[in-house]
């Protein structure tokens, strides 16, 4: 699952109040409790659920969770010149998240 609250407009990296934070953590948590694990009987695994503003800072996140790897859009080819990011959306710069 992906909760991206600053896409969705549940989080502007704008504004450092705790009332824009405490906005977008109320929003994820209530997005992860309206989904059921036990009645699709699949774990729940939640990704990107960052902020453009927290990816940035990965060293105080590193214990934080695992890596995932996929992708689900972009043209990439090992010869790109110059390279590009494979898995970057159409509506984020690349390496946003």
């Amino acid at each position: 699952a992906h909760v991206w609250v600053e896409n969705w407009g549940y989080y502007d990296s704008n504004d450092p109040s705790t009332e824009n934070h405490s906005r977008a953590e109320n929003f994820m948590l209530n997005f992860i409790d309206k989904r059921s694990t036990e009645e699709l009987e699949k774990p729940y695994i939640l990704q990107n659920m960052l902020t453009n503003e927290q990816s940035l800072s990965l060293e105080k996140l590193r214990s934080f969770g695992g890596q995932a790897f996929w992708a689900y859009a972009g043209f990439a080819r090992l010869d790109d010149s110059p390279p590009q990011w494979l898995g970057v959306p159409p509506h984020e710069p690349a390496g946003w998240y």
